[in-house]
């Protein structure tokens, strides 16, 4: 025997009906507390003893969800990122963070004067992604857009299946893949109907290969990732990656001579802050020398805050101005 009871109509015609239980027989029991609007045809039915058929469709309804909320129960397979990095199609996906195929790319573009950043502690960033990023947003094509929890979750753990290591920071994903040789970081928001990604491919970015094809087109090279010990001139153990691909760039082209150019943000002393990039400079100077290279290739010069890329008063700006450039010398 069908037990069920009807809340009063609002002007709207909302119905709140309560199904506690359908029959005795138990494929058909079910608990239902939902608001549906019924209006004239809810009481239609009752009249005729049909509130029975209601509560089975409802039953139905339950286990066997609408479409839209479906496509919220598939499963996103992400492929890892190859050993040998790939140069991006533009306008096309990221091979390796597919989009859903209710998305579509909206925007791409390199991004080679901005950092983005990374993690945030007690709203003060600690880390960055510097330039280049490609900066990617996809877009949801669908008639109804998937709950933004559920692509967040998605996504995080697509990419842990993948290899990746997935964290949350101030409210976006960040994922780092250190496999098949690769160093890549990758942070995405998701938004209303959208996700959106910044990616630095660390070891790409830093390749021998593109560090002299920027020295032959532009005159210089600008590296980010080559850092010291606090008000120090020790090297820490994650430049080590870039300073070979340095090495290797000198191992390819004999006649290159180079002047390595420190550049820091503006320090509380300014002439300590200037005798720290100089022996900074002959740090990796010095670790080059012990690794093959003749010292007449080499100069080294602390430049200080004399040569800024960006307002030094904001944090993004004190990020970018802290880098190591590479110049052609005769």
């Amino acid at each position: 025997m069908l037990q069920a009871m009807a809340a009063q109509p609002s002007t709207d015609s909302l119905h709140a009906l309560r199904v506690v239980k359908v029959s005795r027989d138990p494929f058909w029991s079910c608990r239902i507390s939902d608001s549906v609007r019924f209006g004239e045809l809810l009481k239609d039915l009752a009249m005729r003893d049909s509130l029975s058929l209601i509560a089975a469709m409802l039953c139905w309804l339950l286990l066997h969800p609408l479409p839209a909320a479906r496509a919220e129960q598939q499963v996103l397979t992400l492929i890892p990122p190859s050993a040998e990095p790939l140069e991006p199609s533009p306008g096309e996906p990221i091979p390796y963070f597919a989009p859903l195929p209710t998305m579509k790319v909206d925007s791409w573009r390199v991004d080679d004067s901005d950092v983005e950043p990374l993690s945030v502690v007690q709203g003060k960033t600690q880390t960055w992604l510097y330039p280049p990023l490609l900066r990617v947003t996809y877009v949801q094509t669908g008639p109804r857009p998937t709950s933004q929890r559920w692509l967040a979750a998605t996504y995080a753990a697509a990419l842990s299946k993948a290899g990746w290591e997935v964290t949350q920071s101030a409210g976006s994903t960040i994922a780092h893949f250190a496999g098949s040789g690769r160093n890549i970081w990758l942070k995405f928001r998701v938004t209303a109907g959208a996700v959106q990604i910044a990616l630095s491919d660390v070891g790409a970015n830093v390749a021998a290969t593109r560090l002299s094809a920027l020295l032959h087109k532009t005159g210089k090279a600008t590296i980010y990732g080559i850092t010291f010990d606090i008000n120090k001139a020790q090297l820490r153990p994650d430049s080590q990656t870039i300073l070979q691909q340095v090495l290797k760039l000198l191992q390819s082209e004999p006649a290159l001579k180079l002047e390595i150019q420190v550049h820091s943000a503006k320090g509380t002393q300014q002439s300590y802050s200037r005798k720290l990039s100089v022996e900074r400079a002959r740090t990796i100077q010095q670790w080059l020398l012990q690794h093959g290279v003749e010292q007449a290739r080499l100069l080294a010069r602390g430049y200080e805050d004399s040569v800024l890329v960006r307002d030094n008063m904001t944090d993004e700006g004190f990020a970018l101005n802290r880098r190591v450039v590479l110049v052609p010398i005769p």
